[in-house]
């Protein structure tokens, strides 16, 4: 029965120095996933694994990693799930690439909730500037210019109705 009910996609890429290979396991969620949690989970149809394995070509180096990921998502093919965790994971890896390079975010030493109002307050900030069309140049240099030019700053604002 479990037999069924487990679906497997591997992808390699070659690039970067590196040879990548990412597994992607789902199991579907059905009886003998519920006798194991003792319970039905309500909206879980699946369980995935990803397990990601990568050698640097120049030193041979090899490293793996595995992470697991529950989903709601129904009859879904284990490529499109892949797929959609590299996206989620390109986008989070970017945002916090962009807000470290611009903001400095990963020196900056907060306590309580200053972290979480700083953060916020950051990606408003960087969410204003990738919008702006009017300066050319990095996020660096337009959050530098905003800081030196109170005309620029002021339309800034206006454009993202504040």
């Amino acid at each position: 029965e479990i037999i069924n009910r487990v679906t497997r996609h591997v992808s390699e890429n070659t690039g970067h120095g590196r040879v990548e290979k990412r597994t992607c396991t789902v199991v579907s969620y059905g009886s003998i996933m519920e006798k194991m949690f003792k319970k039905k989970l309500v909206g879980l149809k699946s369980i995935v694994g990803i397990k990601s394995e990568r050698t640097i070509v120049a030193t041979g180096e090899y490293t793996q990693e595995v992470r697991y990921y529950v989903t709601s998502l129904d009859n879904t093919k284990p490529e499109e799930i892949a797929s959609a965790i590299r996206q989620h994971w390109s986008i989070e890896n970017n945002l916090h690439w962009q807000l470290d390079v611009t903001f400095r975010e990963d020196y900056s030493k907060k306590v309580k909730n200053a972290a979480r109002n700083f953060s916020v307050a950051t990606k408003m900030a960087l969410t204003i500037l990738k919008k702006d069309k009017t300066t050319k140049g990095s996020m660096n240099l337009k959050r530098l210019k905003a800081g030196w030019d109170e005309k620029y700053l002021s339309q800034l604002l206006q454009n993202n109705n504040f």
